[in-house]
């Protein structure tokens, strides 16, 4: 895909194959990197323009999904391959215990709030269970936020002009977010966004451009061109 931003300050001008080739397990690395950093930037900054409950809602289960999947992915590579392993301890002190914070949401037993960005994504990525077995043990979650949710008031709204005819079962919010939230202590969600917010966003953002920033500089001469203070086009 391509296009031209009109604010662009600065750019980096490559061919892909040159610059990442497909048989490098550190050039797939920084393509994953780079992606993750790009979706949980535009994440993030839908949460934060969003106004009515269901947008934050979703934009918040969004973003906390893909920082879990990110989490997932830097944590595998930096196991499976010593090119990775070697380019991260090349980095900074700094960007390393970055590195160390993001991949360590995705271990296997996983302290706060790597557990509950787990039960997040699987709640968001793998959608509302409904099978039998849980159900007849009591532990599906969509039941338990029923219960939660028995004594509130329910909506069904129908907004003329809006996407898809504006229609919105505000119901259905509410219930997710008792069965998602069914065993947080108290404050437990306040304090979850603003750990995603004020840590751990920023230190992917940081170790994002870092290593994007180290991997490009490394390449060959001639393999990248540079471009400042890009002027907007008339």
């Amino acid at each position: 895909m391509e296009g031209q931003q009109s604010d662009v300050t600065h750019e980096w001008r490559f061919l892909i194959r040159d610059a990442f080739p497909a048989e490098s397990p550190l050039a797939r690395f920084i393509v994953a990197v780079a992606r993750g950093m790009d979706d949980t930037v535009l994440a993030n900054t839908l949460f934060v323009r969003a106004e009515e409950p269901y947008e934050l809602l979703y934009f918040f289960n969004l973003a906390s999904s893909h920082l879990y999947e990110v989490a997932e992915t830097l944590r595998r590579a930096h196991r499976e391959w010593e090119g990775v392993r070697e380019f991260v301890a090349s980095l900074d002190e700094e960007r390393q215990e970055e590195f160390a914070s993001i991949s360590a949401l995705a271990d296997q037993n996983p302290g706060w709030p790597g557990s509950r960005l787990k039960e997040l994504r699987n709640s968001f990525f793998h959608y509302l269970r409904l099978d039998r077995a849980a159900a007849d043990a009591e532990q599906l979650p969509l039941q338990c936020g029923l219960i939660e949710a028995a004594n509130m008031e329910g909506r069904l709204i129908i907004e003329g002009g809006g996407p898809l005819n504006g229609i919105r079962a505000l119901f259905a919010d509410e219930v997710f977010v008792k069965s998602l939230t069914a065993d947080y202590e108290e404050g437990e969600l306040e304090r979850l966004i603003a750990a995603l917010g004020e840590h751990y966003q920023p230190a992917l953002n940081r170790f994002a451009q870092a290593a994007v920033g180290r991997y490009l500089n490394g390449l060959p001469e001639g393999v990248v061109q540079f471009e400042g203070a890009v002027e907007e086009p008339e």
